[in-house]
């Protein structure tokens, strides 16, 4: 709800704690996709790995994390 009001330090502090209670790979994948929208593209890329990491094989999103990885790897300053 705060990402689409543009309160994204609040959808992180949020994400954040629901990481602590259960770090599931859905949540992981929505702080990643936040973070990248503050360009926080170092934090971004380990949260879409641990997520990867974290889902099981079959999982529905995980092209669709992969290449959310992709693109955060690609912004990474070189």
């Amino acid at each position: 709800e705060r990402v689409k009001t543009g309160n994204l330090a609040g959808a992180l502090a949020d994400l954040d704690a629901a990481i602590e209670f259960d770090p599931h790979p859905q949540i992981l994948t929505q702080r990643g996709v936040t973070r990248a929208m503050s360009q926080d593209f170092r934090g971004a890329v380990p949260d879409f790995e641990r997520a990867l990491e974290r889902a099981p094989a079959d999982w529905p999103h995980r092209r669709l994390v992969e290449d959310h990885l992709r693109h955060a790897r690609a912004a990474l300053p070189r």
